[in-house]
């Protein structure tokens, strides 16, 4: 019997667990880890899931190859050089950019570093990862107001914060640590909480005020509160010179009075000036948004508006201040760090920069394309003139997590070309020509890190199952076999960790070595000469070109519009026991008894005006198809709206149509119908 230290594979709030394995070296068991400095011994209910799904019979054991009647295993040196064969035709008939690649948030650092280093010496810039469905609203507004995309500080800041804004999800079930040990112990010691969600959530129960809004006004509101701050003169005199605020921007602040707000959002004036004053007086607020305002179309905008809050308060770089999203992928900090984005080269090295562009070229010995690539949903859905023609997925499950499902395996199946490389047998893997299995979190060494910027080794604790291997070993096969070996001539974990410290300039102070003596973990920063920059960003100003926090505020926000036919607005949300795509919780069946179908939440009264019980099954009907739930009756939500948790498909009747503007389509609030579809079951 041993017990082995892991980093939890779930939430990218990063805790350690204990991963208890038997004699024969089968794991049979999770507890909390003790000396954790981040769960500080406690845990969710996620990773008890662990052995189950190291043990799953979906798991991948074997590459294999799609024949007339289904998948027939391969060999590894087969699949190599068969997708080698089939990446050289795609480049040689046409450009290498139509070939697109998407990492993964559930990988390691060391993994996304490999993959996105792998598409660059193919020639394209096509790579994304789950940031586009979780995180591009925030990585363009913090990168373009910031010069960064991450948590101003860390999260034991929330113990000494006055107040706590949380805005768009719902942490006391999707991220139970982060609430029990962090804001209700600020809570505890004074704090007081605000929430704002259009149903009473766990959270919203917990809290000193519910601005229980309307979908889809999140942005009226924001400007409605900045408005107070702004013409009631409550922001930091002195803060405020580190700002550029254009008279544009200022016109846009005084259009959302909170009397015009009052009407959109279904919050009281008064109730607005509150909540605003309360927040610019407190001398101490955090700021935590989620998928709430992460996956709406406008999402950008309102975290414009949440950051120039924190900004005009004197709240970034502040002791008792932390301000940014909450995510729900262990990675999904470390693989945009890496560089697994478009627009982005590792360390948020902007790819239209030619003096970057010619330094990474020269210390990876190729040339480093400098055309911008398409995000996930533009190597899909775009009209670009850029077909994609071969897609390669390491780690995720996109079509679940994308919209206008029916769509979507249209597209797959039309590919000349797919491979997925995960650890289970996906909805998207059986689309797939080649699929190779891959090692999951605990089968494998690496670093990952939490969205408080603290990079930690997590440990192999158990043999992958069959011939499943590490993704960046499987990458580095592909490199060599295409004759880029002087690029990848990575033998171990470590050499690829020395790597990224070598050439990411957030990771110059972190070694493999420093790592495992230190197991709490190092935070990276910018300045790594500051030890007060290790647990506060933008302590000294902010990393934009000016050094100032530049702010240009939209004129306008989107509401979705209902309609006659469509007179109803669907949102989504998450469930306590499931994580993303369900890959890896839907293998524990504990889990999947208490979570494991999608039970809508709809409104007494809307119900009742519908003739619809409880426990009704109900049919979802958008213009782009239909999704069926049973649901539960509650005053928890506001009327005309029904919430479904988005594990099982949910996102599968939204539009695929992009805004040109935020180059995504809606995620997160889509006008529907609803049919009863029958009795009570």
């Amino acid at each position: 019997m041993t017990n082995k230290q892991l980093i939890c594979p779930f939430c990218g709030l990063g805790c350690a667990v204990t991963l208890k394995i038997d004699e024969f070296g089968r794991p049979y068991a999770v507890d909390a880890f003790e000396g954790d400095h981040v769960s500080k011994g406690k845990a969710c209910p996620k990773p008890f899931s662990i052995p189950s799904f190291l043990n799953s019979s979906n798991r991948l054991a074997h590459p294999m190859k799609r024949k007339e009647n289904g998948f027939v295993e391969i060999s590894w040196g087969y699949a190599i050089k068969e997708i080698s064969e089939r990446i050289k035709e795609i480049t040689k008939s046409d450009d290498p950019s139509s070939l697109g690649f998407l990492g993964s948030a559930n990988c390691t650092n060391e993994d996304n570093y490999v993959f996105q280093k792998f598409a660059r010496a193919i020639g394209t810039n096509n790579i994304d990862h789950h940031a586009s469905f979780f995180a591009l609203s925030e990585i363009n507004a913090m990168y373009k107001s910031l010069g960064i995309p991450s948590l101003s500080s860390t999260y034991e800041e929330l113990l000494k914060s006055s107040v706590v804004l949380i805005w768009g999800f719902n942490p006391a079930e999707t991220n139970p640590v982060l609430m029990g040990q962090y804001i209700l112990k600020a809570k505890e010691k004074g704090a007081k909480v605000v929430v704002v969600d259009p149903r009473k959530t766990k959270t919203a129960w917990f809290s000193d005020i519910h601005l229980m809004l309307n979908p889809k006004t999140d942005y009226a509101l924001a400007l409605s509160l900045l408005n107070v701050i702004f013409n009631e003169k409550l922001y930091d005199k002195n803060y405020s010179e580190r700002i550029n605020l254009s008279q544009k921007s200022i016109e846009v602040i005084n259009s959302y009075s909170p009397e015009v707000v009052e009407k959109i959002c279904g919050i009281q004036a008064n109730t607005i000036r509150q909540v605003a004053k309360l927040i610019a007086t407190s001398g101490k607020a955090s700021i935590l948004w989620g998928l709430g305002i992460l996956q709406q179309i406008n999402g950008e905008d309102i975290i414009e508006a949440l950051l120039t809050i924190s900004a005009l308060c004197g709240y970034l770089g502040k002791e008792g201040c932390v301000v940014g999203g909450i995510k729900n992928e262990v990675n999904l900090q470390g693989a945009s760090d890496m560089g697994v984005l478009p627009n982005f080269l590792p360390g948020y090295r902007d790819v239209s920069n030619k003096n970057e562009i010619e330094k990474f070229s020269k210390i990876w010995g190729f040339y480093v394309p400098d055309k911008e690539g398409m995000n996930a949903f533009e190597m899909l859905y775009s009209s670009n003139s850029t077909k994609i023609k071969g897609l390669y997925i390491m780690g995720m499950n996109p079509l679940v997590l994308l919209p206008n499902m029916n769509l979507t395996k249209k597209i797959l199946e039309n590919l000349d070309f797919l491979v997925v490389q995960d650890s289970f047998f996906t909805e998207t893997a059986e689309f797939a020509d080649i699929i190779l299995p891959a090692a999951t979190l605990p089968e494998k060494d690496g670093t990952v890190t939490n969205f408080e910027r603290r990079v930690r080794w997590n440990n192999k604790a158990v043999e992958p199952v069959g011939e499943a291997k590490p993704d960046w070993m499987i990458v580095r096969e592909i490199a060599k076999e295409l004759g880029f070996e002087s690029f990848f001539s990575f033998n171990s974990t470590e050499e690829v960790t020395r790597e990224i410290s070598s050439v990411n300039p957030l990771y110059s102070n972190i070694t493999p070595e420093k790592l495992k003596e230190n197991t709490s973990g190092i935070f990276w920063n910018i300045n790594t000469n500051d030890k007060n920059e290790e647990k506060f960003l933008f302590l000294k100003g902010f990393y934009t070109p000016s050094g100032k926090f530049e702010l240009q505020l939209n004129e306008t926000f989107e509401i979705e519009k209902q309609s006659a036919n469509l007179p109803f607005l669907l949102i989504t949300f998450e469930y306590a026991g499931q994580h993303g795509a369900a890959t890896l919780t839907r293998n524990f069946s504990p889990l999947m008894k208490r979570w494991g179908e999608a039970i809508g939440e709809l409104n007494v009264e809307t119900a009742k005006s519908l003739g619809i019980n409880e426990g009704d099954k109900v049919k979802i009907k958008t213009e782009y198809g239909e999704f069926s739930c049973k649901v539960h009756l509650t005053q928890n939500i506001v009327k005309d709206v029904i919430a479904v948790p988005w594990h099982f498909g949910a996102n599968s009747i939204f539009s695929c149509e992009i805004a040109k503007k935020y180059r995504k389509p809606e995620l997160k609030v889509f006008p529907c119908s609803i049919i009863i579809q029958g009795e009570k079951q």
